[in-house]
């Protein structure tokens, strides 16, 4: 048989599964290995992460990839509050009724002889993806099953069997009456079939030091059988419940052993972040996540209950796990010493942003505690204002924005390009998409586009065509477009709503009970795990070479170092400049070299620690982050603004933080990005803040569009 074996089609770019490339990652570790987020902790407040998934066991330094998996919603806490005394046999009877075999190692490592028990329904645990999967085989397997019973009793029907007279023996009619009743009731089972699924127990005893915990996930009784577990982020030992299941669970002991928490991931999303910002792959290092080095704290806010629908409860236990304090209460106890950034891909609509218990937690870590704090800003574009709760309503925390670019599309979602495929079946070499857009900025006379000012000039782009394909866009920008649904600020309340962008589709790691080993997901939860990874670079290099910094310093880095989003700075025709679409990438795509230069650069200007803000009280007495002017008569008047400007010291609130407040005092230079808004040249700022004034002119705008507009403050 003669084999096929096509053209010479060369070596397969994997860059656009996890795109590292845009956001300079990828530059940023070629010339800094070390920095790769070793000595960074960040924590996923998600779905859970799956201790077992690929890539996720170990850092680039050999350290243990995930330090902590807490179940913040209560939905795997077991009331272990009931206490036995082991039987003379070596047994215990469990809250099912099953009598548990404890095994010498148990009994060994428990002298007391006194055991915790209590008891847990799978189905109250398992995520509903797993349930649905777990039903439909115990469904299959019951059919079967049942269909053989029904066989067995059709073949004992003896209707055919008759005495002498013709009719049947009384003994026939017995064994007939029987049968029938057999019958009647296998179908009346098939018709009222309920699967209650597996049902756990549950055992908790203390070795003299430490709780320890043993599930009985086969319902064997045999306990000596399973692992002997421990709170998890003591050996970061986890288990397995069936081989069939292939669910990975670890446990929490709190308040003396009277409630034993299960932690299971509620869905697949919160590891693919976990993945997307982490996973470390030695032997295939292109797969990496963003920070291959960094450690991981898993904070479930996801309730496996409600189809990890997140709630309050959950996110209140999660933001009082993060603060730093003293407190002796026993959950406390039971947690690592603290984080350096957080991702939170989760969201809900609201009308009330930037309020909230969890947002003053939220703004707390960040602004007291030096936490960066990073969001998705919500999959509810592309209309305006559709930002969701918290990531793109706040302006203290920051909001990811998704972006796709042209390797995304043809390597992970397997576009074909038009110019790559011609009627005749014949390949052609495209035009670079890097040519067509050195070739339009060169020669464009809008190349002093206030969006383009100061990160590229004409006279350099001519040199920047002799360069590579990556050289060049990166001098430029990104070659990206934000996605059709990635939500848009501004917020209600006028702030930008959508702080950064970052490539919003990966190919990640994803539980093992999901039976795959990665998935293709996209969405503003993608784009965020990417720049929680690029912080976690930025952050490890500060830590690495002793450089101070601040979440409000870190924060300023990131969006003077953007890069904007080219894609979408062309018109259909290709040949002039639209309106970027400010408010669905922000400042534009993280860029971690040019962020980590602003970090080293500024390790000496203790104004970056300073955090400013802008607001104003509207009509209503409702204080605005922006003027958002969305009313048809608002766009007819020219209005006058009185602008409060505050600025408050991030990281310090002790008394010699507050004297040095209390002798602030910066000149702030003013300007507008356009001319319909007009300012003061300057304000002199005092630790108490300033107002100064700001005339908005619409009239002369264009009806039909959305118009843009910032005021830009510079140090004298």
């Amino acid at each position: 048989m003669e084999v096929y074996h096509g053209p010479e089609l060369g070596p397969v770019s994997r860059e656009g599964f996890l795109p590292k490339q845009w956001i300079g990652a990828t530059e940023f570790l070629s010339k800094n290995a070390a920095f790769d987020g070793r000595g960074v902790v960040v924590g996923v407040l998600d779905t859970g992460v799956d201790p077992g998934a690929a890539g996720l066991s170990e850092t680039t330094d050999g350290k243990r990839k995930i330090l902590d998996i807490v179940d913040c919603t209560g939905g795997g806490d077991v009331d272990t509050s009931t206490v036995v005394q082991e039987n003379e046999d070596g047994t215990i009877t469990g809250i099912s009724g099953r009598t548990l075999a404890l095994g010498e190692k148990i009994r060994e490592l428990n002298p007391s002889g006194k055991y915790h028990i209590g008891i847990k329904s799978a189905y109250e645990l398992f995520p509903r993806n797993l349930i649905t999967r777990i039903r439909k085989e115990r469904r299959d397997k019951w059919t079967e099953q049942h269909r053989l019973a029904k066989a067995k009793a059709r073949s004992a029907d003896g209707k055919d069997e008759e005495g002498p007279s013709g009719d049947p023996t009384p003994q026939k009619k017995l064994e007939q009456g029987e049968v029938d009743c057999q019958i009647a009731q296998l179908k009346a089972i098939e018709k009222d079939y309920k699967d209650p699924g597996q049902i756990f127990d549950c055992v908790v005893f203390n070795d003299g030091e430490n709780w320890r915990a043993i599930v009985d996930s086969e319902e064997s009784g045999q306990l000596s059988h399973y692992k002997i577990l421990e709170n998890y982020r003591l050996n970061g030992v986890y288990a397995t419940f069936g081989e069939h299941d292939l669910l990975n669970y670890c446990v929490n002991i709190y308040d003396e052993g009277n409630v034993l928490s299960i932690v299971v991931d509620a869905g697949h999303h919160g590891t693919h972040v976990a993945g997307t910002i982490a996973a470390n792959y030695p032997d295939n290092p292109e797969m990496n996540g963003v920070a291959p080095g960094c450690q991981i704290v898993s904070l479930k806010i996801g309730d496996s209950r409600l189809g990890s629908m997140e709630t309050h409860q959950g996110l209140i236990r999660a933001m009082a796990y993060l603060t730093p304090d003293d407190s002796e209460n026993d959950r406390r106890r039971h947690k690592i010493d603290y984080c350096d950034a957080l991702n939170m891909s989760y969201g809900e609509a609201t009308s009330r942003p930037d309020s909230g218990r969890f947002i003053e937690m939220a703004c707390k870590l960040v602004e007291k505690h030096n936490i960066m704090f990073i969001f998705s800003a919500g999959n509810a574009g592309p209309g305006i204002t559709t930002g969701t709760a918290p990531g793109g309503t706040s302006s203290v925390l920051i909001g990811i924005g998704a972006y796709v670019t042209p390797e995304m599309a043809t390597q992970a979602y397997s576009f074909i390009d038009e110019e790559f495929y011609q009627v005749t079946g014949e390949l052609k070499e495209p035009r670079s998409e890097t040519e067509d857009l050195l070739d339009y900025y060169s020669d464009n006379d809008s190349l002093d586009s206030p969006y383009l000012n100061g990160i590229v000039d004409k006279r350099t782009v001519g040199a920047q065509q002799n360069k590579s394909q990556q050289n060049g866009l990166s001098t430029l920008g990104v070659p990206g477009i934000p996605y059709t649904w990635c939500s848009r600020g501004p917020t209600p309340n006028g702030a930008m709503g959508v702080n950064l962008c970052a490539p919003g589709g990966a190919i990640a790691p994803v539980p093992e009970w999901t039976l795959r080993k990665k998935m293709l997901l996209n969405g503003t939860s993608m784009a965020a795990p990417s720049a929680t990874g690029s912080v976690a670079l930025l952050l490890s290099m500060c830590k690495s070479k002793g450089i101070k910094y601040t979440s409000n310093r870190v924060r300023n880095a990131l969006e003077n170092s953007a890069k904007p989003l080219l894609l979408q700075n062309l018109s259909p025709s290709g040949n002039q400049l639209k309106h970027p679409d400010r408010f669905g990438s922000g400042a534009g795509s993280v860029n971690v070299p040019l962020a980590a230069d602003l970090l080293k650069q500024s390790a000496d200007t203790p104004e970056l620690d300073v955090q400013f803000s802008m607001s104003y009280m509207n009509s209503t007495g409702i204080r605005m982050s922006g003027i958002y002017l969305r009313d048809i008569h608002d766009s007819r008047l020219v209005r006058r603004f009185m602008i409060q400007l505050d600025c408050m010291k991030s990281d310090d609130d002790s008394a010699a933080g507050k004297a040095a407040a209390s002798r602030f005092e910066s000149l702030i230079l003013l300007k507008s990005t356009v001319q319909w808004v007009k300012t003061p040249k300057s304000v002199a700022l005092f630790g108490g803040g300033r107002s100064f004034p700001v005339t908005v002119d619409p009239t002369g705008l264009d009806e039909g569009e959305i118009h843009c507009a910032e005021i830009l403050g510079y140090k004298e």
